[in-house]
């Protein structure tokens, strides 16, 4: 039987310092479609990794999750990659950072917290487990861009306002650095 009330969006970003997060996502896709574990039906699980887990193609994802998601649905959001929050001459913001992000066009690139989380809002789920996996930040730990300082972060602030929404919302944040999610699991 299949569990038809589940949709997921699972992102792994990839690219040369984060090969592992496309193993996760794709790890985590095939535990939600077996039909002996979660059963949810393959074309409910969006898998979006490497250069398809660019800013357009999850925000895409997100937009099209908000369209599918009603008051039955059970929605997961997995997102393993990269998160910064960013201090600059225009204030401070966090950003996820997709496939093909630029640190000197973060606007256009990047997906700020805020923008992030007013998606996640709009998603009408009775429940939502929003995983974030950013803990491989420190990958990135010497970014540089003129005027803005970078500090590894591995959640939105923005995203405990989806906790005050009511029942139903969860956030799970891996801070284990340099580790895949199943392992980060099994230290829970």
């Amino acid at each position: 039987m299949q569990f038809t009330a589940g949709r997921a969006l699972l992102i792994g970003v990839g690219g040369a310092d984060l090969p592992n997060t496309i193993d996760d996502a794709t790890g985590l896709a095939d535990i939600l479609k077996d039909p002996s574990r979660s059963a949810y039906p393959a074309e409910q699980v969006a898998h979006l990794t490497g250069p398809a887990a660019n800013r357009p193609g999850i925000l895409a994802a997100l937009d099209e999750l908000r369209e599918v998601s009603d008051q039955e649905t059970t929605a997961v959001i997995y997102f393993s990659g990269h998160g910064f929050w960013v201090t600059g001459e225009d204030g401070e913001a966090y950003y996820l950072m997709p496939h093909g992000s630029d640190i000197n066009r973060l606007s256009e690139t990047a997906i700020s917290g805020a923008e992030f989380v007013e998606r996640l809002k709009s998603i009408q789920a009775r429940k939502l487990l929003l995983l974030l996996d950013c803990c491989h930040a420190g990958g990135l730990a010497e970014l540089k861009a003129p005027g803005l300082q970078f500090t590894k972060a591995p959640m939105p602030p923005e995203s405990l306002s989806l906790l005050a929404e009511g029942r139903g919302r969860v956030v799970i944040v891996f801070n284990k650095m340099k580790q895949s999610f199943f392992d980060s699991i099994s230290l829970l």
